[in-house]
């Protein structure tokens, strides 16, 4: 009897402590937030947190963008101004656009000699002839800045003779380096046309200046806007070509795109372009675009530390989202 009793006043206790602690519960903060809190803080965070992808990306800048249904999936720094090199031909091929059609016929001239003598070209000479469907290939292809000027001072000349811009419009008489001012000119507005408020153009090849930069962000808005435009796409998606010019001359250009190439070990299958850069101050830059599974994914890499770095980082941000 006196163990049963000693039992029975142990139940008790327990209970009774039990229905204390339940009491006084609420006094406790929760450990989960109630609903409406979760999502006030979903919605104060625009992107998800991945540690782990942080500190793979090696890039001083990277993005990776669900085009298809718009969500941005991850961003770091996208608001830091960096130096752009060649991406910037995506601004100088969708400014053209907005100016002439791809039949028309430009002449090399006088602007070859503003190209730098270290720039990455593709064989053009003054005297040379083509269109500026070629010009859009020779600088989404082999990243020619010879083309981004000769289209830059053509379209200039365009502009400048229709008197849309500078003093000596109607005269015919301006320069080539007159027409690239123009045509510059007109870059920047189209930028800005297209929301990117943190960036600043000074040439149409993306050789250094330092007041030539963009962001991340401001990136992306301009890659959404190519990639509405398909004579940019389907330059940026070939890997060689052999043209024969206007006048005549048959020239060779091939892709340093290695995620297009399905002989490189960064080979990226669904990949469809868009855009590398470089310079000793840019680093490696890359504009990718891919397609799998009825999804369009954009991803952005800026001051990459190698070249196979910007190849690793990018396959990292698509092989990232495409799971998201």
């Amino acid at each position: 009897m006196k163990k049963a009793a000693a039992a029975w006043c142990v139940s008790v206790a327990v209970l009774a402590a039990a229905l204390l602690l339940r009491a006084f519960a609420p006094a406790v903060a929760p450990s989960v937030p109630p609903a409406d809190t979760q999502a006030a803080a979903t919605q104060a965070y625009r992107i998800p947190v991945n540690t782990s992808l942080n500190a793979d990306v090696t890039a001083k800048a990277a993005l990776i963008y669900d085009n298809t249904s718009g969500r941005m999936l991850y961003e770091k720094n996208g608001q830091a101004a960096l130096y752009p090199a060649s991406v910037t031909k995506l601004l100088t091929a969708l400014t053209a656009l907005d100016i002439t059609g791809l039949d028309t016929v430009f002449t090399v001239g006088d602007e070859n000699k503003l190209v730098a003598a270290d720039a990455s070209v593709a064989g053009l000479k003054p005297g040379y002839r083509l269109t500026v469907a070629m010009l859009l290939d020779a600088m989404m292809i082999c990243s020619g800045n010879d083309a981004a000027y000769t289209l830059a001072a053509g379209c200039g000349q365009m502009l400048l003779d229709a008197g849309t811009d500078g003093a000596a419009g109607g005269t015919g008489q301006a320069s080539a380096a007159d027409g690239v001012q123009a045509f510059v000119a007109r870059m920047n507005d189209k930028a800005a046309s297209l929301g990117m408020t943190h960036s600043h153009f000074m040439n149409p090849d993306g050789y250094q200046d330092p007041d030539h930069y963009l962001t991340a962000e401001d990136l992306l808005l301009l890659t959404k806007a190519a990639l509405q435009a398909p004579p940019i796409c389907a330059a940026a998606a070939k890997t060689t070509e052999d043209v024969t010019l206007t006048s005549g001359q048959t020239l060779h250009w091939h892709t340093s795109d290695q995620m297009l190439l399905p002989s490189s070990p960064y080979y990226y299958p669904g990949l469809f372009g868009l855009k590398t850069g470089s310079t000793d101050q840019a680093g490696d830059c890359f504009v990718a675009a891919a397609t799998r599974d009825g999804r369009e994914l954009i991803a952005i890499v800026l001051d990459a530390t190698s070249p196979n770095a910007r190849w690793q980082d990018s396959i990292k941000l698509l092989n990232y989202g495409f799971i998201q």
